[in-house]
């Protein structure tokens, strides 16, 4: 799947495009199609290195993803059901999942709207 990353390169951080391996969702997780996500001040200032945003590098950024379950680990979750996260120190403390293609993450951190 290919990600936007905040990276350093020769102390000069920016951002590239990388290739990396779609996640598995292990037990307690989901794989969420990423399909939507914001794009906000901290994201520049991260992204840009104006800000000390993020905990490490290299990071991918965002503090929020909306998509559909793509695979899961949780019988609460079915596969094609929409879901959001938001927070949890995404995109400054652990790897967001907002620019990349496919994310996992924890069952407890999905919010899952059902009519």
């Amino acid at each position: 799947m290919k990600a936007l990353r905040v990276i350093s390169a020769d102390g000069v951080i920016g951002c590239c495009i990388e290739s990396l391996p779609v996640p598995v969702a292990g037990t307690g997780e989901v794989l969420i199609r990423c399909q939507w996500s914001s794009v906000n001040y901290k994201d520049a200032l991260a992204a840009t290195g104006a800000g000390k945003i993020m905990k490490s590098l290299p990071m991918t950024g965002g503090v929020d993803v909306a998509g559909s379950v793509a695979a899961s680990g949780d019988a609460r979750f079915k596969t094609g059901d929409a879901v959001l996260v938001t927070g949890y120190g995404l995109g400054w403390n652990r790897t967001a999942a907002s620019r990349t293609m496919y994310a996992s993450r924890r069952i407890g951190w999905c919010l899952c709207p059902r009519a």
